[in-house]
């Protein structure tokens, strides 16, 4: 909402935050309780982005269902995994990937490195 003064000439602002970390956790967890598919490739759609952001952002988005929690909630192990996950969709070979997914997550690019060097030392102790 706009602040004007006795001239109409807008002078601050108003606005409310909200985190809606939970609500979208709770959102999530219904809909795995209710979802009636028998044959997982039923409830799967294609869509087709129009920019690498939006792709990047379906990415995070598929892969924050993968693991079933919002990445403010996640502990330590559970957002290597996620960056694991997007690691595996090939998030990190598009250009601009590592920054997307550091802002999207609230985390610095050098902890998505870090995340990702992590999960490649424990693919690379589960080959051998």
């Amino acid at each position: 909402m706009f602040i004007r003064d006795s001239k109409g000439k807008v002078i601050g602002v108003f606005c409310i935050n909200l985190d809606v970390t939970d609500l979208l956790n709770s959102i999530y967890d219904i809909e795995t309780l209710t979802q009636t598919f028998t044959n997982k490739e039923v409830g799967k759609s294609e869509t087709f982005a129009t920019s690498i952001s939006e792709t990047i952002d379906t990415l995070i988005e598929q892969s924050v269902d993968e693991v079933g929690k919002q990445p403010p909630l996640m502990t330590k192990e559970e957002k290597v995994k996620l960056i694991g996950i997007l690691e595996e969709k090939g998030a990190f070979i598009i250009k601009g990937g590592v920054d997307n997914v550091a802002a999207r997550m609230g985390l610095s690019k050098y902890t998505i490195y870090n995340y990702i060097q992590k999960f490649r030392a424990a693919q690379r102790a589960n080959v051998i």
